[in-house]
């Protein structure tokens, strides 16, 4: 079997630790099988885990000829190869991963019917995009992501060095886009009621809009300036050290976030013993089976912090629960779910 995965963007995003993930445990179950990636646009440096062929190419006649080459085709959230592959005469499994409404309008217009199935990241996003798909004939399923099998190994840094000293002070994680959807203007607005906790705000990330001046300028306005610690982005390799340091501090995460189709970071930050305060959304009560604490306004938040942060039986509670959790996430449960569905075609 050959499988190509087709994507618009190669960032260091959610959709590509997903499908770096995914691409590296059907390769070890299954070792025949062909896997390749194309990225229309590149954002970041490549560096391996994306399957035997690798391409960064919008040449509709190169992304033809490539396509053509496979016998499973899966297009991630990428309707400009929609005519391209119609033009081959091939079914493709569409997958829809993103939670911006605008990114996501494409569902709503008139699909091609060559598309034979969708795969969501969750139950609770198969709903909205059944709600918002123009061709309700075509079959939804829901199929985890996968964690990367760091997450279920003794941790060894054995990639990349992040350095990173976290001192005395106890980390409040957080990471996304920083963007109106993942609301990180809101971690401010908690971390404001909690500078006087001994802790600091992590926030790992990039801006669209804001440069880093106008970044300091708004920490500076929150009078927060000397309790965060920003990062851009990090590696592939080095978030599972980002989560296993956070996490020997008595760490914890925070996600503000008003919508998301699964919630990857979430599941990671569960996986690496890390107790998560969560925005109240019912895709987060879905892939955490209700083992965090929820909120619906920042005092709300800032007291489930506190309350994680000042109670050691809470946090070990919510660890050795996420233990049996996150199995479910296991790279190799998801690579046999997606390989059984992509055969079946």
């Amino acid at each position: 079997m050959k499988i190509l995965f087709v994507y618009r963007y190669f960032t260091y995003g959610g959709v590509e630790t997903v499908l770096r993930n995914r691409i590296k445990a059907l390769k070890k179950l299954y070792p025949n099988i062909k896997i390749g990636t194309v990225f229309l646009y590149k954002y970041a440096e490549l560096k391996d885990g994306f399957g035997d062929e690798v391409c960064f190419t919008k040449e509709p006649l190169e992304i033809k000829k490539i396509a053509d080459n496979y016998d499973v085709i899966s297009v991630l959230d990428t309707p400009e190869v929609f005519d391209i592959l119609d033009s081959l005469k091939k079914e493709f499994i569409l997958e829809v991963h993103t939670p911006y409404d605008e990114h996501r309008s494409y569902i709503k217009e008139a699909l091609p019917n060559n598309i034979k199935l969708v795969v969501v990241p969750s139950n609770s996003f198969g709903k909205l995009v059944k709600r918002e798909i123009s061709n309700k004939s075509i079959p939804i399923k829901s199929i985890y992501n996968p964690l990367n099998y760091s997450f279920f190994q003794n941790f060894q840094n054995n990639e990349e060095k992040l350095k990173l000293n976290l001192q005395k002070f106890m980390p409040l994680l957080w990471i996304g886009r920083l963007d109106e959807l993942k609301n990180w203007k809101r971690a401010l607005k908690i971390f404001s009621k909690l500078i006087n906790t001994n802790m600091e705000l992590f926030i790992i990330g990039r801006s669209n809009e804001d440069s880093l001046e106008e970044l300091t300028h708004i920490f500076k306005r929150y009078k927060l300036l000397k309790y965060i610690r920003y990062l851009r982005y990090i590696t592939f390799g080095m978030m599972r050290e980002l989560y296993d340091k956070a996490s020997k501090n008595s760490g914890i995460y925070l996600s503000t976030s008003k919508g998301e189709s699964f919630g990857m970071t979430v599941v990671e930050a569960m996986a690496s013993g890390l107790p998560c305060v969560l925005n109240d959304l019912g895709v987060f009560r879905e892939v955490t089976e209700g083992n965090a604490l929820f909120f619906s306004n920042e005092n709300e938040a800032s007291e489930q912090i506190i309350k994680i942060k000042d109670n050691p039986e809470i946090r070990k509670k919510m660890k050795n629960e996420a233990l049996d959790i996150v199995m479910s996430y296991h790279p190799e449960n998801i690579a046999r779910e997606i390989y059984k569905t992509f055969v079946q075609l």
